[in-house]
């Protein structure tokens, strides 16, 4: 064990090194990057669409694009600046498209309260959980700075509206803490996304917030499979594993 966490340390000391002189260390093996792997498994699972739910400035579809521009990737985003950035960003890129305005995607219509935190990725329809057991670097980033109403709308709407065929489409959520709810109601209403992809929390940190094990249950009983299983979030207090990203398929 003492070994495991000094090697982590070590790693990461190499890396923040290098970052500040401007060199990015990548894993030799490519397939281990993370949008190489999903743009193979996208295409594996011969996915037409994505809808990209919880864009923020564009990340995930640029770095997916980039590896295979011929999926066609829509963006939703809540926060005003980011989906402006998304529609500046997008211009010049090649099957990437922008929802029209600023929503969020929930399990019902209405106008609710959005918490923006002071790292806009970590902003929710949930509020984020203060707790001692949690890195300062995440309280930090989790610290809500603004309060705004926001129109929620939900997949079924989206769905309708776009005419998207769930048959050829992969859903991604990065909601923050909403990935029960919404999946829930994408259950309810009888829609079945040939595969999803989910940003999973092993323990809440946003109040509630369902866990990895509920997410899991719902999904397993609605005919879906595991693929694929990364870490993205690792306190440095503890090192335990805080978050996963998750890709699932439909089992036909």
């Amino acid at each position: 064990m003492k070994f495991t966490i000094v090697n982590y340390k070590l790693k990461k000391l190499i890396k923040e090194f290098f970052q500040k002189i401007g060199i990015i260390v990548k894993p030799l093996n490519v397939t281990n990057d993370e949008s190489t792997q999903i743009s193979y498994y996208l295409s594996y699972n011969k996915i037409q669409y994505v809808l990209d739910i919880g864009a923020n400035k564009g990340q995930f579809a640029k770095s997916i694009l980039k590896k295979n521009s011929n999926f066609k990737i829509l963006s939703v985003e809540p926060i005003k600046s980011c989906h402006k950035e998304l529609i500046k960003e997008s211009k010049n890129i090649k099957n990437w498209m922008i929802y029209k305005r600023e929503v969020a995607i929930s399990d019902s219509t209405s106008i609710k309260e959005f918490h923006i935190t002071r790292s806009d990725h970590s902003s929710s329809l949930l509020h984020p959980i203060n707790s001692d057991n949690l890195d300062q670097r995440i309280l930090k980033a989790h610290e809500v700075i603004e309060e705004q109403q926001i129109k929620t709308i939900t997949i079924k709407q989206l769905i309708d509206e776009t005419e998207i065929d769930p048959n050829k489409t992969c859903l991604k959520l990065d909601i923050q803490g909403m990935e029960y709810k919404v999946i829930r109601s994408v259950i309810a209403d009888k829609i079945r996304f040939k595969n999803i992809i989910i940003e999973a929390s092993l323990e809440p940190l946003y109040y509630g917030e369902k866990s990895f094990e509920n997410l899991k249950e719902l999904l397993f009983k609605n005919n879906y499979k595991i693929d694929i299983i990364r870490s993205t979030l690792v306190s440095e207090k503890n090192f335990k594993t805080l978050q996963i990203n998750v890709c699932l398929s439909l089992i036909e």
